[in-house]
Parts: C-alpha cells; structure tokens; sequence
C-alpha cells in the first residue's frame, strides 16, 4: 500500500485526521505498526474529476469490515463496520499513478463489541 505514495505523499487516516503522515516511510510503518485484523474494504460511489494529463481528484465512500486477526476457520467474526469517504489527490509519476494525498473521514460507526458480533 505505501508504495502507490508519491515518495512525499500524505495519508490522512479517518480514526486521526488531525495527525496526517507524510512521505512513503512513514506511510509504511505506520501500516506495519497496525494491530493484526481481517479487514475488507469496499469502495462505491467513486467519481474522478481530471484535473490536467498528469492529476486527477478521486472521492469515493468506503465501508470497511473488520474483525480479529485471521484463524481458522473462516469467516471471521466482524467487530465493527465503519462507513466514511476517501478524498485522494493522484499524480502521474514515471513510475506510474500514485497518491499525493489521501484523506478519510468517518460518517458512521458500528461496534459489535458492544452490540453483539455476526458473520459476515
């Protein structure tokens, strides 16, 4: 995931938007660094708004999934489904499409934890 960042790009995670991280290092750690979960995210509503030859601006809403660390047998069990949006700035590099900048924000948050948990 760090490596489609432009070398100085910056994430905004939904759950700390006041706290972005820049630059693919950073990036990287900062997803290593992460709990171990079974996540699935689903993207709709995209649309992209091409901004030049090399730049576009892509808005989609993101529902994700998510559950404990994997461990048979599957499916896991879900803990919480989050619904925001994702706002990402896209350049074309020599090396391909990457992200300047992708932010998220959080509309809606189910817990399981406290509701009960289901399958999914």
């Amino acid at each position: 995931m760090a490596a489609l960042f432009a070398e100085e790009g910056k994430l905004i995670r939904p759950s700390d938007p006041a706290n972005p991280i820049v630059g693919r290092d950073r990036i990287l750690a900062s997803l290593r660094a992460r709990p171990p979960g079974t996540t699935r995210h689903l993207l709709s509503n995209v649309l992209v708004d091409v901004q030049a030859a090399d730049a576009a601006h892509i808005s989609s809403v993101v529902t994700l999934f998510s559950g404990p660390a994997r461990s048979p047998p599957l499916p896991a069990k879900a803990e919480k489904i989050l619904i925001g949006n994702l706002e990402d700035d896209v350049v074309l590099t020599p090396a391909g499409w990457v992200f300047q900048c992708r932010g998220g924000s959080l509309a809606l948050e189910w817990d399981g934890r406290a509701a009960g948990t289901f399958s999914v």
